[in-house]
C-alpha cells in the first residue's frame, strides 16, 4: 500500500501508540499478578480484571500486528513464539482455572517475575524498534523537506537574486524548527513527555508537528492509565492481604473451638464407653438372676410334685386307716359274740369271756387310734393342699419374675447394643474431628 508523506508518519505513530497501549496493559497485568502472588491467592475480582486486561491487550496487539512493518511483525512473531511468552500464556490459563484456590501448578512468585520481566523486555525492544522506525521516517521526511526547500531555494536564486536572503532566512527557520522537532522526538523516545512542540503551520512540517503532538498526548494518557492501574492493583493486593489475615484469625478461632469440641467429644466417648461397660455388667447380672430364677422355678415344680406325692401317700394311709377301722369293727363284733357265747357256756366260758373282753377293748383302742390317725391325715391333707396351693402361687410368681427378668435382660441387651453403636459413632466423630483439626492446623502453619 502506498502512503503519502503525512499518512506514512501518522501510520507509523499510530502503530507505536497501539504497541504502547498493549505494553501498558501488559504492565497492568504484571502489577496485578505481583500483588496476587504476594498473598499467594487470586480472588474472583482479580481474575475478572485479568480477563478484561488480557482482552484489551490482545485487541491492541492485533491492531499493532495489522499496521506493523515487516520487520516489526517479524520481531512480534518471534516474541509470541518464545518460551517465556508461551509460559506466560500457560500461567494465565492456570490462574483462571486454579488461582482462587492458591494452586499455581508448580509456578512460584520468582518464576512469575522472571517470565514477565523477560516478556516485558521483549516488548520494550519492540517498542524501541517502533520508535526508531518513527524517527527514521521523520528524519527521511525532514530530509525530503530539506531537499524540497533547497530546490526551491536554488530555483529562486536562479530567478531572483534578491530572494536569496529571504530564502536563506527561511531555510534557517525551517532548520531550527526541524532540529527542534528532532530533539522533541528524541526526548519523547527517551520517556520525556513534558515537552512543548512548535506552533503548527499549514504545510507538511505542520502535519509532522500534529502527529508528534498526538503521539505525545496518547503516550501521556497511557502512562497515566498505567500509574492508576498499578496503584489500584497495589491497593487491591493490600486489601486482599488484610482479608487473608482476617480469615487466618477466623481459622485460628475455628481451630480453637474445634479443639474444645474434640475434648468434649472425647469425654463423651469415655462416658459412653463406661455406660456400655455398666450395661454389659447389668446384662450379665440379669442373665445370672434369670438363671437363678429358672432354677428356683424348677425347685418349686419339684416341691409341687413332692406335695402331690405326699397327698397321694396320705390318701393311701387314709385307706389303710379305714381298713383298720373296719377290722376293729369286725373284731369288736367277734368279741361281742364271743362274750355272748361265753355267757351261755357258764363257768366253762369265763376264761374265754375274759379274753373276749380284752379283744373287745383292743378293738376299741384300735378303732380309736384309727379315728385319730384319720383325723391327723385329714388335717395333714388339708395342710398339704394349702402348701400345694402356696407352692403353685410361688411358682407362678417365680414364672412372672423370670419373665420380667427376661424382658429386663432383653431391654438391657438392646440398651447395651445401642450404647455400643453410639460409642462407635462418637469414636468416628472424634476421629473426623481430629482429622479436621490436623488439616486446619496444617493450613494455618502453611499460611503463617
Amino acid at each position: 500500500m502506498a502512503f503519502s508523506d503525512h499518512a506514512e508518519v501518522s501510520h507509523s505513530l499510530v502503530t507505536s501508540v497501539y504497541l504502547l497501549n498493549a505494553t501498558e496493559y501488559f504492565a497492568m497485568e504484571h502489577a496485578l499478578g505481583a500483588g496476587a502472588f504476594q498473598v499467594e491467592r487470586w480472588d474472583k475480582t482479580n481474575i475478572a480484571q485479568l480477563g478484561d486486561i488480557t482482552k484489551r491487550q490482545a485487541m491492541f496487539f492485533k491492531k499493532f500486528e495489522r499496521s506493523a512493518s515487516p520487520e516489526q511483525a517479524e520481531m512480534y512473531q518471534t516474541m509470541v513464539s518464545s518460551e517465556p511468552y508461551q509460559s506466560m500464556l500457560e500461567l494465565r490459563d492456570i490462574v483462571v482455572a486454579w488461582g482462587q484456590f492458591g494452586n499455581f501448578q508448580g509456578y512460584d512468585q520468582a518464576q512469575f517475575i522472571e517470565i514477565y520481566n523477560t516478556v516485558h523486555g521483549d516488548l520494550r525492544s519492540l517498542g524501541t524498534k517502533a520508535l526508531d522506525d518513527v524517527l527514521v521516517i521523520i528524519d527521511d521526511k525532514i530530509a525530503r523537506i530539506w531537499g524540497d526547500y533547497m530546490t526551491i531555494l536554488w530555483g529562486a536564486l536562479a530567478a531572483v537574486i534578491a530572494t536569496i536572503a529571504i530564502a536563506g532566512l527561511l531555510v534557517l527557520v525551517l532548520r531550527a524548527q526541524v532540529a527542534r522537532l528532532v530533539d522533541a522526538a528524541k526526548e519523547m523516545a527517551g520517556g520525556n513527555l513534558d515537552i512543548t512542540l512548535p506552533r503548527t503551520h499549514k504545510n507538511e512540517l505542520g502535519a509532522l508537528i500534529i502527529a508528534l503532538a498526538v503521539f505525545r498526548d496518547e503516550t501521556r494518557k497511557a502512562q497515566k492509565f498505567e500509574d492508576e492501574s498499578r496503584a489500584k492493583a497495589l491497593q487491591e493486593a493490600s486489601e486482599a492481604s488484610q482479608q487473608a489475615k482476617e480469615k487466618l484469625e477466623q481459622s485460628r478461632y475455628v481451630v480453637s473451638e474445634l479443639e474444645r469440641a474434640a475434648t468434649a467429644i472425647e469425654q463423651l466417648s469415655h462416658s459412653v464407653n463406661v455406660a456400655a461397660e455398666m450395661a454389659d455388667q447389668a446384662r450379665t447380672k440379669s442373665t445370672s438372676i434369670k438363671d437363678k430364677s429358672d432354677r428356683g422355678t424348677q425347685t418349686v415344680k419339684t416341691a409341687i410334685a413332692a406335695m402331690g406325692d405326699i397327698r397321694n401317700s396320705s390318701n393311701e394311709i387314709s385307706n389303710i386307716t379305714k381298713l383298720i377301722d373296719e377290722i376293729s369293727f369286725q373284731t369288736n363284733l367277734l368279741a361281742l359274740n364271743a362274750r355272748v357265747e361265753a355267757a351261755r357256756a357258764g363257768a366253762a366260758g369265763r376264761g374265754f369271756a375274759v379274753v373276749a373282753a380284752e379283744v373287745q377293748q383292743l378293738a376299741a383302742r384300735s378303732a380309736k387310734a384309727a379315728s385319730d390317725i384319720s383325723e391327723l391325715i385329714v388335717q395333714s391333707t388339708k395342710q398339704v393342699q394349702y402348701g400345694s396351693e402356696v407352692v403353685n402361687k410361688s411358682g407362678e410368681a417365680l414364672d412372672d419374675i423370670a419373665d420380667g427378668i427376661f424382658e429386663v435382660a432383653e431391654v438391657i441387651q438392646n440398651v447395651s447394643a445401642t450404647v455400643r453403636e453410639q460409642s462407635t459413632a462418637i469414636g468416628e466423630i472424634n476421629k473426623t474431628t481430629a482429622a479436621i483439626d490436623d488439616t486446619l492446623k496444617t493450613i494455618l502453619s502453611d499460611a503463617a
